[in-house]
């Protein structure tokens, strides 16, 4: 606040301090008020407050907001009261309007008066010297007219303003830098909005072109330019149509659809574009096309290839490696390699240890696909947010922590391979959806974008449950069951594939100690004779562990302390003993459903039982057809 005197500072101060507003006050003639304005501003004053006529000179002569401080009749009276006596005609010189009734008042106190109005500062000298050319002995008003009227040695008295007209310039004053606040708040959020937009439109490494409702491109970015060969000047606010004759943008904006993945040549590139209108109260207002050109997502997935290639996504096993004899295991190899030949899912069912990876690992090395990448996971291992960027990846930013780039999930991993995904039973409900959703569309989405990926992954999936019950208890969901079982690759367990036991033990024996295992082969074989009954729960896994134990003992010429109360667990040893009366049914019930080619009736009645006693036994013995 900019005051004439003292006194009206005084007052001022009075009025801040009472109703605790945050103003300084600063007392200046004239002459100086200019400068002390600019100051001002530089340091931070938004609003200067100040009487009526200080304004109209501070507007003229500054860049900043001002508000007056009116006079108003009652300010008047006072003044009045002490030139009543004055014979002669009284100036009151009023800055921008005359005093309602000022006139009136005046004739009831018996003062000669005349009001004199001015809306500048020249106007006010003019008032002056009117004023004095009319007769006026004497005048009245604010700090402007002052200066003139003391050039002309005429007498004048400057009005003071009363409490009550500061109070109203300051709330004033307050309401007018709460609007300037909010205001710059607006165009500080606009501008960042607008730097977000530029920074999106300029570094993706996507092309980006607009189009407004009448076909007129409004927006072209970089990476657009550069793929189609135009300059964004010669583009901007012309007809779509007319810079890209055969754009399909405006099929979009006419019938409001999206248009996703097409592939389109343009300027003599070919592209891979998405259209998407923009539909505003259900009008079509405009048409945002994404494009990328298909060389540079051919050079990508290249070079996702060749990093998975790198990082070790290689398939290590092939159906050499699986060991064994038994009619069974052969009869198993020769269903797996006729599913190589083939890319639809397959669903490999066996119990723990019984080498479902081992056998997915060699489908792969026998299938087209063999010089592609081989990726597996783990899907009991994980979490579901976890597996889900596991599976899809993520973009930068995603989450706290989240890689710089993003990151390339295991479905873009395996593009052109296969995904081995091991204890598919143990996925959470919202991961089958997703899953779901990428073998049907054939594409995923990275965690936190919407850009889609198209991928040609071979599924390969594993599991020790029995999916079936699953599905009825509403574990799993029934359309995925169907799109991973297309082809269905059950291992058998050890103890249905006995004579292999040996074979599979000595390969395991000669990988441990290829220089000296013979010297303990016949330690190894002799107690292998001893377990000839035992069922493997473990399979595979389980006789590996027991060869490794085997071996260890032997190098430490520690063999008394070889039997099978040590190499076999206490637990097996109990399902070992269990079973053993029950196995010859067991294996009656396998030969009878192998001979009537695994037909339940046939082999309840080749059996002398029911069939709800065969399905008993099924379950008891954990067969599964």
């Amino acid at each position: 606040m900019i005051v004439p005197s003292e006194k009206m500072g005084m007052k001022a101060k009075e009025v801040i301090a009472e109703y605790n507003h945050n103003v300084n006050v600063y007392i200046a003639a004239l002459d100086n008020i200019v400068l002390m304005c600019n100051q001002l501003a530089e340091l931070g004053a938004k609003v200067i407050i100040c009487r009526q006529g200080t304004k109209a000179y501070i507007e003229e002569n500054v860049k900043i907001t001002t508000v007056g401080i009116d006079l108003t009749t009652a300010d008047y009276i006072d003044v009045m009261k002490q030139i009543k006596e004055i014979t002669g005609l009284v100036a009151f010189i009023n800055h921008d309007r005359s005093m309602d009734n000022m006139e009136s008042l005046c004739k009831l106190m018996g003062i000669n008066a005349k009001q004199y109005i001015f809306r500048s500062i020249r106007e006010c000298e003019e008032c002056v010297n009117q004023a004095i050319a009319d007769g006026a002995i004497f005048g009245i008003g604010g700090i402007v007219a002052e200066n003139f009227a003391a050039e002309k040695d005429f007498k004048y008295t400057v009005l003071e303003s009363s409490k009550e007209a500061i109070l109203q310039a300051i709330t004033t004053a307050k309401q007018i830098v709460k609007v300037q606040n909010e205001e710059i708040k607006k165009q500080e959020n606009y501008s960042l909005q607008i730097k977000r937009y530029e920074a999106v439109l300029n570094f993706t490494h996507d092309g980006i072109i607009a189009i407004d409702e009448n076909g007129s491109i409004d927006i072209i970015n970089p990476v657009a330019e550069k793929i189609l060969k135009v300059k964004k000047e010669k583009c901007i606010g012309e007809d779509i149509h007319r810079v890209f004759p055969n754009t399909q943008m405006l099929q979009s904006l006419e019938n409001g659809e999206k248009q996703i993945n097409q592939i389109m040549n343009i300027s003599g590139t070919t592209i891979l574009t998405n259209r998407i209108p923009i539909i505003i109260d259900d009008k079509v207002k405009g048409v945002v096309a994404t494009f990328q050109d298909v060389k540079t997502i051919q050079e990508s997935e290249k070079s996702i290839r060749r990093k998975s290639v790198n990082k070790g996504y290689l398939a290590k096993y092939t159906f050499n490696d699986i060991k064994g004899n038994s009619e069974t295991i052969h009869k198993t190899i020769k269903i797996a390699k006729s599913y190589a030949k083939i890319s639809s899912t397959i669903l490999i069912h066996g119990e723990t240890g019984t080498g479902k990876e081992l056998f997915a690992q060699s489908i792969h090395n026998s299938s087209l696909r063999k010089n592609g990448p081989f990726v597996a996971i783990n899907c009991s291992a994980m979490t579901k947010s976890l597996l889900e960027s596991e599976f899809f990846g993520y973009e930068e930013g995603t989450f706290t922590g989240a890689s710089k780039g993003g990151k390339a999930g295991l479905f873009e991993i395996a593009h052109g391979g296969t995904i081995f995904l091991d204890e598919i039973g143990d996925i959470s409900p919202e991961t089958q959806v997703h899953l779901l959703r990428v073998l049907q569309e054939k594409e995923i989405r990275r965690v936190g974008s919407n850009k889609i990926i198209p991928v040609d992954v071979r599924v390969i999936t594993a599991t020790n449950k029995n999916l079936e019950e699953e599905v009825e208890k509403g574990n799993f969901r029934e359309d995925l069951f169907y799109r991973l079982n297309i082809l269905k690759l059950y291992l058998p367990p050890l103890r249905d594939r006995r004579n292999d036991t040996k074979e599979i033990a000595k390969n395991f024996l000669m990988e441990l100690d290829n220089k000296n295992y013979r010297q303990y082969e016949s330690v190894l074989m002799k107690i292998l004779n001893e377990l000839e009954h035992y069922l493997w729960p473990g399979n595979i896994r389980e006789l590996q562990n027991l060869v490794e134990r085997i071996h260890v003992l032997a190098v430490n010429k520690e063999t008394k302390l070889i039997d099978t109360g040590l190499l076999v667990s206490k637990i097996d040893k109990e399902r070992f003993e269990e079973k053993k009366l029950g196995n010859l049914e067991y294996n009656r019930i396998i030969r009878a459903l192998e001979e009537n080619n695994l037909s339940k009736a046939k082999t309840a009645e080749s059996l002398g039982m029911s069939r709800s006693t065969l399905w008993r036994k099924l379950k008891a013995y954990n067969i599964e057809i």
